[in-house]
């Protein structure tokens, strides 16, 4: 049936001669387990192109937050460095195994990884 403001009270009643409304007694809600999973984000941070020796970056905030920034101060570099860390930016290249000396482009930011 489609909905509309005159049927309301026939598809309201139709719905709800359908649906039985069962009561949970004490034992049963102890009982209850609710499974949440842990959200395992594994989307890749950047690009590696190995025949260049360049880390592309491809991740919109990192990207965002490096123009935003004045890399040029040694304070703002720290900052930007452990924001990376957070994002676990140097953990994955070290897991893939990728050589000190890359250069890593973010847009036109190239900076080198030691």
């Amino acid at each position: 049936k489609i909905f509309s403001n005159k049927n309301y009270l026939e598809i309201k009643n139709l719905l709800l001669s359908n649906f039985k409304i069962k009561k949970i007694n004490k034992e049963t809600k102890n009982n209850i387990f609710l499974h949440k999973p842990r959200v395992i984000d594994d989307r890749k941070i950047y690009e590696y192109l190995p025949k260049e020796k360049i880390i592309k970056v491809i991740d919109d905030e990192i990207i965002r937050i490096a123009k935003g920034s004045n890399l040029n101060k040694p304070e703002v570099q720290f900052q930007f460095h452990n924001i990376l860390n957070k994002r676990n930016f140097f953990q994955e290249i070290e897991r893939d195994k990728i050589e000190k000396g890359t250069l890593i482009k973010i847009e036109n930011i190239e900076l080198e990884y030691k």
